[in-house]
């Protein structure tokens, strides 16, 4: 009983001390790498310019879909205008143009009895 209780110390100590020792190299290693060669710190400064790069293409879109939305706003508002349909700028109610619009988008609306 003592002999596997003094060798399985043995087993433990010895795999605490390599493992501790593989763990000093490698970090040992790591930091000479580090140091020599720049290349880790670039990366950490080029996923910040990306970032920023990210950000302000994100923001162009935003502003070009807005952009894009008032455009659509304007020309739907412009044609509904040429049409007569409801939803334009109107004149004042009950004019006579108020009217005409009125029954202008009346003839334009679809009608089930047109489909049958």
């Amino acid at each position: 009983m003592l002999k596997r209780l003094t060798w399985a110390s043995v087993g433990l100590v010895t795999g605490l001390g390599a493992s501790k020792w593989l763990e000093h190299q490698a970090r040992k290693r790591l930091r000479r790498y580090l140091r020599d060669h720049p290349g880790p710190r670039y990366a950490v400064a080029a996923g910040g310019e990306l970032r920023v790069a990210a950000s302000e293409a994100r923001s162009a879109l935003a502003h070009a879909t807005e952009e894009g939305r008032r455009a659509m706003e304007a020309r739907e508002q412009q044609l509904r205008a040429q049409l007569g349909l409801p939803g334009a700028s109107r004149p004042a109610i009950g004019s006579p143009s108020q009217e005409a619009a009125q029954e202008a988008a009346t003839q334009t609306r679809l009608r089930p009895e047109r489909f049958a």
